[in-house]
């Protein structure tokens, strides 16, 4: 069974969401708003009963998959507001990279 999570606006950045309706009524909060949903839309973190998997992209799609068995470290964020709204940053690598290889910020709980 897969479990799937994507960012979520307004608890991963409250004040600027706040920001984002005060500026609906001149347009820009609203072009904003649209481009900041997108984004949110097309991240994806994917957990199955053998690998997790992040997938980016509306029209071209990027996908990197990892195995539970090869994952070497996992690094959580969380900021004061973050903690209030009980969303984090994640970041995972695996053996043979020495760098983070999925990382996404706002999954909730």
């Amino acid at each position: 069974m897969k479990t799937i999570h994507t960012p979520k606006m307004f608890r991963n950045h409250p004040l600027y969401f706040i920001l984002t309706l005060i500026l609906c009524p001149f347009g820009i909060g609203l072009v904003i708003m649209l481009i900041w949903w997108l984004m949110c839309k097309s991240e994806r973190l994917i957990i199955g009963e053998e690998s997790i998997e992040l997938q980016t992209g509306l029209l071209s799609k990027h996908q990197n998959e990892i195995f539970f068995d090869d994952i070497r470290n996992v690094q959580i964020k969380q900021t004061l507001c973050n903690r209030i709204f009980n969303v984090g940053y994640i970041g995972i690598s695996s053996a043979g990279q020495n760098t983070i290889e999925i990382e996404i910020a706002g999954i909730y709980n």
